[in-house]
């Protein structure tokens, strides 16, 4: 029983970890974007 419990916690630590890795890839994709956004608004003038 405490094994079980043991290894769910495990499984919903590697889920934090991945649903962190995903957060910051998602700010630095919106950052990107961002910038390539001012450049076309640069180039299209």
């Amino acid at each position: 029983e405490k094994r079980v419990y043991e290894q769910k916690i495990s499984e919903l630590e590697e889920e934090l970890k991945k649903i962190d890795l995903i957060k910051a890839d998602n700010i630095r994709l919106k950052e990107e974007n961002a910038a390539l956004i001012r450049v076309i608004s640069k180039l299209s003038k």
